[in-house]
């Protein structure tokens, strides 16, 4: 039988932290808190192999971090660091986690007051989530979306974009939802207008399957979304966020009351291979 453990803490951000922008422009700081960011720890346990995932509110994971982190925690916990998955949301409305790069002037400095914050946190919940471990049965469905919630930023004629949420839901034998995993191709760009931190789309989303009783317990992975950019309702950041989150959830609500069918998730595995991908130089 799987067991599923899940812990979370809110990553405190200080204030005038460069946040992850826009394109290659500098000074886009943070000067106070629309919506927290978290860090999430989910486990995963067939009773023979613990996979873990550590899921971030920010823009991108980084590399080095990731390999550091998860050399910690297979020797902390005992498991493969093959088994220890990193991902992020991808708001642009959180601090810059991974390392500088090349070319990444403009896009936010890394705070390394933030970046300490984070560790503390992938530590912590990761060993929070293990001792939290829980048997549960899955579901699976998939929640067609009523109206457009994005535009595709590339190909403007044919205006092709994500037409549905993927979700899983792991339910406790009382039939309690301990944990929602839902999926969706959008960028997270609809706070784009406040200097404030926020997850985005994705946070009100996650916050209204909490307040609806939809899960104890939310996880966004991002889909691809390279050409999806939110829909703009107005001027206003604040409603942007708010009624994409809304008509989302309202979506995923009503499919995964109608619909879904029980997998099997078991055995529990993992690979961990870096691939590149092929890319093409472009000036700015």
């Amino acid at each position: 039988m799987l067991k599923l453990g899940y812990a979370e803490r809110i990553l405190e951000v200080p204030l005038f932290a460069e946040m992850y922008g826009y394109g290659p422009f500098a000074g886009r700081r943070n000067l106070g808190t629309r919506d927290p960011l978290y860090c999430r720890a989910v486990t995963f346990n067939d009773g023979n192999k613990r996979n873990i995932i550590i899921y971030t509110d920010t823009c991108i994971s980084c590399d080095l971090h990731a390999r550091t982190m998860r050399a910690e925690l297979a020797g902390l916990l005992g498991i493969s660091p093959d088994g220890i998955m990193f991902i992020a949301t991808h708001t642009h409305s959180a601090p810059l986690l991974k390392m500088g790069f090349p070319g990444a002037v403009g896009w936010g400095e890394p705070h390394p007051e933030f970046q300490k914050t984070w560790r503390d946190a992938v530590r912590k919940t990761a060993f929070e989530a293990v001792h939290s471990e829980e048997e549960v049965a899955a579901k699976a469905g998939r929640a067609l979306l009523s109206q457009r919630l994005a535009h595709n930023r590339v190909d403007k004629e044919t205006n092709e974009t994500d037409p549905d949420i993927r979700w899983v839901s792991f339910s406790r034998k009382d039939g309690s939802v301990k944990l929602l995993l839902h999926n969706h191709g959008i960028h997270g760009i609809a706070a784009g207008g406040l200097m404030k931190c926020s997850a985005d789309w994705m946070g009100e989303a996650n916050r209204l399957i909490v307040e609806r009783k939809l899960a104890e317990h939310p996880l966004f992975i991002q889909g691809a979304a390279g050409d999806q950019n939110t829909v703009r309702i107005g001027d206003d950041p604040d409603l942007n966020i708010r009624t994409i989150g809304m008509q989302y959830v309202a979506d995923l609500e009503k499919s995964i009351a109608s619909d879904g069918m029980k997998i099997n998730v078991e055995p529990v595995q993992a690979a961990l291979k870096t691939i590149e991908l092929p890319t093409i130089q472009q000036t700015a």
